[in-house]
């Protein structure tokens, strides 16, 4: 052997670098699979962010969820990975609110008992602090949950919702050591008053997780739920839900195809001549009566289809069939 050379089997020195990874085995491992806890919403040891305006169906959504998950009982039509989940609620009163929506689900406290953790308004220090960060992962650790749901995500931090260093450090101090150890995160949060604009706060908010999903109502207790942005693989970018109120309240979900720009518009055009909605509006107009229906869109589709119904047309098919049997 000459002096000097390294033997293959020495460590490698890099190997003290922190976080270093080994190339060799990044790339000779199989490739990764998403592994769902429940479907559309709990990727395993992901971070998800449900967005939505208030009253929206948000909580319900993710309170059935959770429940699913921790009863093993299917979530959206699909099985779920029975786990222990650990449900932090800063909007709703346990007894006024929870537990009839439960008992509605068709659940009762020997379902959830073994798996369920309920904290309604807990003390926790805020968790992008390292004193709150810690907390919340000692009771992690300790009871050995597998999914966590934050509702909503502004009420557990400190500092302003505008102010990219709120979430730089709700990452610092929590997410990634959530990352680390596997945890699933659902973030639930608001927009503001305009939908169009996403979750209210500084840019570095969303910057962490990997799917935000918006969800609007609509019509005959319907909601919309679709894929904002996302880094992770997914095979649908929009379904619509339904609340089933009988026997049980349960949600089922139809996935739809991702449309195109001409079928958007062709959409919301047909949306407002069928709810026999004036062609005669102003952008700001037409804005307003696509959000009383439930569909939030860009300026420019707005625009667009109240120009395209201008000049197709100067009354709505429902205002001509009156003119003519007047």
């Amino acid at each position: 052997m000459i002096d000097g050379l390294s033997r293959f089997d020495d460590p490698d020195p890099r190997e003290s670098i922190p976080g270093y990874v080994d190339l060799y085995e990044l790339f000779t491992s199989p490739p990764y699979e998403e592994v769902w806890i429940a479907s559309h919403l709990v990727p395993q040891g992901r971070m998800i962010a449900l967005v939505g305006p208030a009253k929206s169906g948000k909580s319900l959504l993710a309170l059935n969820c959770a429940a699913a998950i921790a009863s093993g009982r299917h979530f959206l039509g699909k099985p779920t990975i029975q786990s222990t989940v650990l449900y932090i609620d800063q909007e709703n009163i346990p007894l006024l609110d929870i537990k009839p929506r439960l008992e509605n689900m068709g659940y009762q406290w020997e379902d959830l008992e073994e798996h369920l953790i309920y904290s309604s308004y807990g003390d926790f220090a805020d968790f992008n602090t390292a004193k709150g960060a810690n907390q919340l992962m000692d009771v992690i650790r300790e009871h050995e949950v597998q999914v966590v749901i934050i509702d909503t995500i502004s009420r557990v931090v400190a500092g302003k919702e505008n102010d990219n260093d709120t979430w730089n450090d709700l990452h610092k101090h929590l997410e990634r050591h959530l990352k680390d150890e596997g945890i699933s995160l659902l973030r639930i949060d608001h927009t503001g008053k305009d939908t169009d604009k996403g979750p209210r706060g500084g840019s570095a908010k969303l910057g962490d997780v990997d799917m935000t999903l918006m969800m609007t109502p609509g019509a005959n207790k319907t909601f919309r739920l679709y894929v904002e942005n996302s880094r992770m693989m997914v095979n649908w970018t929009k379904a619509e839900i339904q609340l089933i109120e009988k026997p049980i309240l349960d949600f089922t979900i139809r996935e739809v195809h991702k449309e195109t720009y001409e079928e958007r518009l062709q959409r919301l055009i047909t949306l407002l001549d069928d709810n026999g909605i004036s062609s005669n509006l102003t952008v700001q107009e037409t804005r307003q009566e696509l959000k009383k229906l439930g569909e939030g869109a860009s300026n420019d589709m707005v625009s667009a289809v109240t120009k395209k119904r201008k000049t197709s047309r100067t009354t709505s098919p429902r205002e001509e069939r009156r003119l003519h049997t007047a």
